[in-house]
């Protein structure tokens, strides 16, 4: 009787600890839930108001580009419009001057430029008059076209001719060799071929290597590369004999 009453007691006490077992742990759900559903609601909360501050962000940037692009639309405006405009220069022999315009002769053709108060003229670094320029002068002329016009803005005046000397090439045997003076034998022709020399005349082996004027000899074979002026003065530049000049020879 006894045990039966202590078994009865026992299994009562484990009933009843289970029961407040299973309710301790529903409630630990039930506070975990809460506690889960509390933390998604502050990231929420948290969320929106760094989403909102980013598009008021972007809202505030957008703003200032378009208040900086409309500042600077005339300056842009400006810039492309003198990107449109194209540069041109012209070079040439004065024929005509005449109080509001120069003829000159180019290369391909004759051009009239049209000169105004607002061109620029100069020589030797200052600045003249247009009826200072002459017959015979050279002119670099610059500018743009404008509305399919070419509009000069500065005019370089110069007494010495611009026009870039003839290239003269000559290859054969030296003929004669005098003091300021060489006379080449071309292998196509049987008439000699004569050109002067200067203190910047260069001379040179078939190697390229410098040598000196007192190694030139007579019927060594040379290639002449010079230049011609228009008044038909021939002047060598380079003089290389087709022979190795050794240390011996010299």
């Amino acid at each position: 009787m006894f045990k039966s009453r202590h078994f009865t007691a026992l299994l009562a006490f484990m009933v009843i600890s289970g029961i407040c077992f299973s309710i301790a742990a529903n409630k630990n759900v039930v506070s975990a839930q809460e506690a889960n559903q509390k933390t998604s609601q502050e990231a929420d909360q948290e969320v929106k108001p760094s989403t909102a501050t980013s598009a008021a962000t972007t809202e505030k940037l957008k703003e200032r580009i378009e208040k900086i692009v409309e500042e600077k639309r005339d300056q842009i405006k400006g810039v492309l419009s003198a990107i449109d405009q194209q540069q041109r220069g012209t070079i040439g022999n004065v024929t005509r001057v005449s109080e509001e315009s120069v003829t000159i002769k180019t290369r391909k053709t004759t051009e009239i430029i049209a000169l105004n108060e607002d061109v620029q003229i100069e020589k030797d670094g200052d600045e003249i008059a247009v009826d200072e320029i002459a017959v015979d002068d050279w002119l670099v002329v610059l500018g743009l076209i404008e509305d399919d016009t070419f509009s000069p803005k500065r005019v370089l005046v110069s007494s010495d001719s611009l026009r870039p000397a003839t290239p003269v090439v000559a290859l054969g045997s030296i003929d004669s060799i005098e003091r300021s003076e060489i006379s080449i034998l071309p292998r196509s022709d049987e008439n000699t071929f004569s050109i002067a020399t200067s203190t910047t005349t260069q001379y040179q082996d078939l190697n390229g290597d410098e040598i000196d004027r007192t190694d030139l000899n007579e019927e060594m074979q040379a290639l002449v590369v010079g230049s011609e002026d228009e008044d038909g003065e021939k002047t060598a530049h380079i003089i290389r004999v087709l022979a190795v000049i050794n240390d011996d020879e010299v």
